[in-house]
Order: structure tokens, then C-alpha cells, then sequence
């Protein structure tokens, strides 16, 4: 307990939003463009995999928010199958009871606290929800797993804590905190979210211009719906009977994969 008090304390004091935007200002010159084989090296990315040869990309955050080539990632061809909108790690999945969501084992958060209490709908309770977390290696555009009308966004401020295994042992209620856009979508008679969850380094998250401010638009699965600038979360709910999840905690999947059918 009081390694986890000491913890929560450096990251609380650290200077978040300074540190966010003294790398993201650096992540977008042009200088940081000679980094991109470096990174690329240090975490293992196949550099081959991007749409563009790495010396089209102008920075780092170009880099990081990279589209892959269009041949390497094939939808389902059934339509009633949910694919995964992002790459990542299944770090929690499970039913939502009473409200709840786990973070990690014996940390709990609830749904209220994460749509924030004005979009908030009990119509959750009983559902299933998956949160998915991106490393810095990732694929970070973000995809619409099913087709359906999103019927609202909502940017919801807060802090940038760094939503890794650090993180998420340190602060309670990490995902609530931070600085999120909630995506509310109707699939024919069912709703589900989707959470895009900002981070340390990540900042605000970056939405396709298609859906910036705008209600009642509809996508077809797999759209883009926007992208993180370095890694981060995305969180599913899911109402109750909507979806059959074929997931495993610890599993990695990549965007567009099935993750379940509904």
C-alpha cells in the first residue's frame, strides 16, 4: 500500500500537460522525422507494414498515427461479425454488474463515471464491455466495429495519467480521470459505446473530420473514426444480448480482427 501511495503521488505531481505538450511539439517537427528508424527499431515495428516507405512520413506523430497498407487487414466477409477498432492487448473484459467495470484485479470503475453522469444510461447494466489497451507499437487509427449511426460524441476533459500497467495499479478510477471522447452508436435496435481514452504523451484524442461536432452520422464497419498520436485505450459496452464476445484477458488482436458476433 504504500509503494501504490507513493506512486500515486509522483504520477499525481508529475507535470502531465507540460510534459504532453513539450513531446508533442517535438513529435511534430521535422527533426523528429530522423527518429522514426530508432523507434521503429525499439519497438519492434515492421516498418515494411505502413502505407508509405518510413522516409514520407515528415515526423514522429505522422509516424505514430500511420495508415497500413489496405491489403494487410481483410474484414470478415458476415456482417454480424464485430471486429476490433483497434490493435491492442485485452486488458480487462467481463459483464457489467451493478455499474461496474474492472480496471485491474481489485480496482473497479463505474459506467456513469466513464460517459459522464449527462450520458449516462443504465441500459448497460448486464452487457458486456472490453477494454483494449494500445502500446507504442500499435496501429493506433481507430475503427467502428460494427455499422451503425453514432447519435453523439462527446469530449469529456480531465488529466493525461499514463494508462499503463503503472498507471493503472497507481490511480483508481484511471479511465474516468483522464481525458476521453465517448462515441454513443445505435446498431439496429441496440446502443453501445465507444471510448477513446487519452493518456500522458497521447493528449486529446484526433477524430476523422467527418464526425467533429456532428450528430447522426452513420458508418459502416471498419470506418475510421479517428486516431491516438501515441498509445492509449479504447473501451466497448455493450447492452445486454447485443454481442457474444470470443475474447481472453492478456489476448492481442488487431484492428478489424473478430472480436465477436452479435
Amino acid at each position: 500500500m504504500v509503494r501504490k501511495f507513493l506512486v500515486s503521488r509522483i504520477l499525481w505531481l508529475m507535470p502531465k500537460r507540460a510534459l504532453t505538450a513539450l513531446v508533442g511539439w517535438f513529435c511534430h517537427t521535422r527533426t523528429s522525422a530522423l527518429c522514426i528508424p530508432l523507434f521503429a527499431y525499439f519497438y519492434k515495428i515492421p516498418l515494411d507494414q505502413a502505407q508509405y516507405p518510413h522516409r514520407h512520413y515528415t515526423s514522429l506523430t505522422a509516424f505514430f498515427s500511420r495508415r497500413l497498407k489496405p491489403s494487410l487487414r481483410v474484414m470478415p466477409i458476415d456482417e454480424r461479425v464485430v471486429v476490433s477498432p483497434v490493435d491492442g492487448v485485452v486488458s480487462s473484459i467481463g459483464t457489467i454488474q451493478e455499474g461496474l467495470l474492472v480496471q485491474v484485479k481489485g480496482v473497479e470503475f463505474t459506467v456513469k463515471e466513464l460517459l459522464n453522469q449527462a450520458m449516462y444510461d443504465d441500459g448497460f447494466e448486464g452487457g458486456m464491455y472490453v477494454i483494449l489497451y494500445l502500446s507504442p507499437q500499435d496501429y493506433h487509427r481507430i475503427h467502428a466495429p460494427l455499422t451503425s449511426v453514432v447519435v453523439n460524441q462527446m469530449r469529456i476533459g480531465g488529466t493525461l495519467f499514463p494508462v499503463n500497467r503503472l498507471g493503472l495499479y497507481a490511480i483508481d478510477s484511471l479511465y474516468t480521470k483522464n481525458e476521453r471522447v465517448v462515441f454513443s452508436m445505435v446498431q439496429d435496435t441496440y446502443c453501445f459505446s465507444l471510448i477513446a481514452v487519452g493518456s500522458t504523451l497521447v493528449g486529446s484524442v484526433k477524430l476523422s473530420q467527418k464526425f467533429e461536432g456532428k450528430p447522426d452520422i452513420g458508418v459502416l464497419r471498419g470506418e475510421e473514426l479517428g486516431w491516438f498520436e501515441f498509445g492509449s485505450t479504447v473501451i466497448l459496452l455493450f447492452e445486454k444480448g447485443q454481442v457474444a464476445l470470443s475474447l481472453q484477458k492478456g489476448q492481442r488482436v488487431e484492428a478489424l480482427q473478430q472480436i465477436g458476433t452479435w
